[in-house]
């Protein structure tokens, strides 16, 4: 697995276990490897905050470089410090950069045979808009800023187990997930990580921090997902679309978070005719392939 793409260091996980796709790798044995990030624009540099491996060889960071600039070529940029070295006891080190500004922040490991494996690097900085430096650090662009969800209060962390696994998935989007949570009554909040989703049926006061799924959401009460209503603890919205099979059905609400609903009492019968708007035409039912 060497050679992991240098975009695992800024995608938000900062998981220390190499074999969780969390780290980057360089070949074995570099002379003086670097890895950079590409901030778009200058910026005064607060602190840098480095994520280690922890699963193996903790001490290969040992010592490293930050260096900060507008030049592509990094080694030529400014140094923050001299030689820096990590506890290799902890998961992450934060490092002050106060008063440095640049485009370009990297990562350096002087000397010759070594190895490089950065789980996440996160740049605190507070944007320089003109020769005036801003001296109160902020989150730059990128990991450090979690994504808002309509509905939902998200922190950083992780409150293990509850899963709902009916509602699982992969290669989701994050207002793919939180549909998949505000579509069910048992879900109140959800796990979200590269396109990891993980809706729960039970929260935590205290999440976790060091794992490989880091961004919490809880749903606020009395919240009702656009488009739904609400009965009985569940969610139900009404789909216009064209006539459609079972399974093809089934497929749109799955698509939504939810699931096709069985119809098996009057009360909900009528529940859902109440969604429908007078005055409009509506084919109810399946089509004569499964008649």
């Amino acid at each position: 697995m060497w050679g992991m793409a240098a975009s695992l260091a800024v995608d938000g996980n900062t998981d220390g276990d190499y074999f969780q796709n969390s780290c980057t790798h360089t070949e074995q044995w570099v002379r003086g490897p670097a890895w950079w990030v590409d901030l778009g624009q200058s910026y005064t540099i607060g602190r840098v905050v480095i994520f280690n491996r922890q699963d193996y060889g903790p001490d290969r960071l040992n010592p490293f470089n930050i260096h900060i600039g507008d030049s592509n070529q990094i080694t030529s940029n400014p140094q923050c410090g001299g030689d820096h070295e990590i506890d290799v006891n902890q998961p992450s080190i934060s490092v002050s950069c106060q008063g440095m500004t640049g485009r370009y922040v990297g990562v350096r490991l002087p000397g010759d045979y070594r190895i490089m494996t950065l789980c996440e690097v996160q740049v605190f900085s507070g944007v320089l808009p003109s020769a005036e430096l801003n001296t109160t650090p902020t989150p730059a662009p990128g990991p450090a800023t979690l994504a808002q969800v309509p509905g939902y209060t998200v922190r950083a962390g992780n409150c293990p187990g509850n899963d709902i696994w009916s509602i699982s998935g992969t290669g989701m989007t994050l207002s793919q997930c939180a549909s998949r949570c505000s579509g069910s009554s048992q879900c109140v909040a959800f796990q979200f990580s590269n396109g990891n989703c993980y809706p729960k049926t039970a929260t935590c006061s205290s999440p976790t921090t060091h794992n490989s799924r880091d961004t919490f959401y809880d749903k606020e009460a009395g919240y009702i997902p656009d488009g739904y209503r609400e009965r009985g603890g569940s969610y139900y919205k009404l789909f216009r679309t064209e006539k459609k099979d079972q399974g093809s059905a089934q497929e749109t609400c799955e698509a939504d978070g939810g699931n096709l609903v069985s119809v098996k009492t009057s009360s909900l019968n009528n529940f859902l005719l109440d969604l429908m708007p007078e005055r409009e035409n509506y084919w109810i039912g399946l089509n004569d392939k499964d008649t």
